[in-house]
C-alpha cells in the first residue's frame, strides 16, 4: 500500500483486528499518512458534535435561557406526538452524548494503538507456505471486506487476519493467486506473523 491508500485506510476504515489470530500487514509497515487520516476522521466527529452543541447553544441564546430553550426543545419534539417525542429522547440524547463521543475516541485510541503495534515490531524474514485463503468481499455500499490466509511456518500453521484489507485485495488475492505458494513474511519474537510480502 502505498502513502495515500493508508491516508485512505485511516480516514474511512480502520486497520481490522481479530483476536486469536496473527494480525498482519502485506507489504510493509504503515505510512505516517494513516495517523493523519485518523486525525481527520477524529476532528470531523468531533465537528459534527460541536454542530449539534452549538444548536443547543444558539437555541439558548434565541429562547434567553436554558430554562426556555429546553421548553422550545420540549415542544418541539413533542409537536408529533407523545410516542415520537420519546423516542426522540430515548434514542437521541444517548446516541448524541455517549455514543458519538465513543465512537470518537474508541476509534482513534485504537488507530493509534494499532499503529504502534506494526511500527514497533523487530521482525525476521522467513519463508513460508501459503497453504489456504479464505476472502469475504461485501457490497459496495458497506465497504467492508476480509482476507484470512492460512501459512505453515515450518513451526505450524498459523492463521493470519490481513488488516489492511480492502475490496480489490480481496478480490484480486482470491483470482490471482493460487495455493499453495510460496511467501515471505517477517516474524516476531512471539513467534506471530506481522508482514506479508
Amino acid at each position: 500500500m502505498n502513502e495515500w491508500d493508508y491516508f485512505l485506510s485511516g480516514l474511512m476504515r480502520a486497520l481490522s483486528w481479530k483476536d486469536g489470530q496473527d494480525n498482519a500487514l502485506i507489504g510493509g509497515e504503515p505510512s505516517w499518512t494513516y495517523l493523519l487520516g485518523l486525525g481527520i476522521h477524529f476532528l470531523v466527529i468531533i465537528g459534527f458534535l460541536g454542530v449539534i452543541l452549538f444548536g443547543f447553544y444558539k437555541n439558548k441564546v434565541q429562547a434567553g435561557s436554558w430554562k426556555g430553550a429546553f421548553k422550545n426543545s420540549w415542544a418541539y419534539l413533542f409537536r408529533n406526538g407523545r410516542v415520537n417525542g420519546v423516542l426522540g429522547l430515548v434514542l437521541g440524547l444517548p446516541m448524541i452524548f455517549l455514543v458519538i463521543p465513543f465512537y470518537a475516541g474508541y476509534r482513534i485510541s485504537n488507530g493509534v494503538w494499532r499503529y504502534h503495534y506494526f511500527t514497533n515490531q523487530e521482525t525476521v524474514t522467513k519463508m513460508a507456505v501459503l497453504s489456504e485463503i479464505d476472502t469475504y468481499v461485501g457490497t459496495r455500499k458497506s465497504g467492508y471486506s476480509s482476507v484470512t490466509l492460512t501459512i505453515n511456518t515450518g513451526t505450524g500453521k498459523r492463521t493470519v487476519n490481513i488488516a489492511n484489507s480492502s475490496q480489490s485485495l480481496a478480490r484480486n488475492l482470491k483470482s490471482e493467486l493460487k495455493t499453495p505458494a510460496i511467501v515471505d513474511v517477517e516474524i516476531n519474537n512471539k513467534g506471530q506473523i506481522v508482514f506479508i510480502h
